[in-house]
């Protein structure tokens, strides 16, 4: 008898898995659904809006497709209209923040200062710490 009720509890948990692991793939599963059928459509219209396919150079501003849609996301999230020929795609910050100094520079005399980013978040940092050690209070 015992053992019985102890395989039916088993069964039971293993159900009750089933169905939680179902439930929390469940979503998984639909958004891996959702993304093979738009990965395929995404990729015909970047191929159909690039003039040498893939593998080639494309624009030195990027693909036109690829900047009107980031013209499209301006626009509804700013409320401003957005010319998609005064948009620059780069491979990243870095890429765009040298092209722009490459434009300011016109030969080795020439220079730039920039101040580094970081220097008020580690100072603010280390006065807290400080003033939390030494005064056991936060400033």
């Amino acid at each position: 008898m015992v053992v019985l009720l102890v395989v039916l509890v088993l069964l039971v948990l293993r159900v009750v898995l089933v169905v939680l692991v179902l439930l929390l793939l469940l979503p998984v599963l639909l958004l891996l659904l959702l993304l093979t059928s738009l990965v395929p459509c995404s990729a015909r219209a970047f191929l159909a809006a690039s003039a040498h396919g893939v593998g080639a150079y494309s624009h030195s501003k990027g693909v036109s497709m690829v900047r009107d849609d980031v013209c499209d996301f301006i626009e509804r999230r700013d409320g401003h209209s957005a010319d998609p020929e005064s948009i620059f795609l780069t491979n990243g910050a870095s890429d765009g923040v040298k092209a722009g100094i490459g434009m300011l520079v016109r030969d080795e005399k020439d220079g730039i200062m920039i101040r580094t980013w970081w220097w008020w978040w580690w100072w603010w940092w280390w006065w807290r710490w400080c003033c939390w050690w030494c005064c056991w209070c936060w400033c």
